[in-house]
């Protein structure tokens, strides 16, 4: 069918070393050839700091019924000052309402009103737990 011929195969040739490795967008190669990516998080071909402090972690991380804090919002692009526009400042409380069916996008409940913010627009948002009033 194919005019092939294992007589004129060589038997080294199935388990010859690759050539030059073909061209893989960083974004997707970080963790080998970047030294940015090393120890860090990666989602979406972004780095994420590895340092977050003490109880911190991502609004994306958070279950339904948490009750958060914004610290700190990542990126200076157009998503944050949207995000701030939206009214996620240092400093606000959170409440995680649901997450949709397929898990993307998430309520939150803020300043008296819902929003919902894609999986990748809370990945920025850096919370911490709020403290239970006493």
């Amino acid at each position: 069918m194919l005019n092939f011929s294992w007589a004129n195969a060589k038997p080294d040739s199935m388990f010859k070393k690759p050539g030059p490795r073909p061209f893989v967008p960083p974004e997707i190669d970080c963790p080998n050839s970047c030294k940015k990516g090393q120890g860090r998080r990666h989602q979406h071909g972004r780095h994420y700091p590895d340092n977050l402090r003490g109880d911190e972690k991502f609004l994306s991380d958070c279950q339904a019924g948490d009750s958060v804090c914004v610290k700190r919002i990542l990126n200076g692009g157009p998503i944050r000052h949207r995000l701030l526009e939206m009214g996620l400042n240092p400093g606000t409380q959170i409440r995680v309402v649901k997450y949709a069916p397929l898990k993307d996008p998430i309520e939150c409940q803020l300043k008296g009103y819902h929003i919902a913010l894609r999986v990748a627009e809370a990945s920025h948002v850096i919370v911490t737990p709020e403290k239970p009033s006493t």
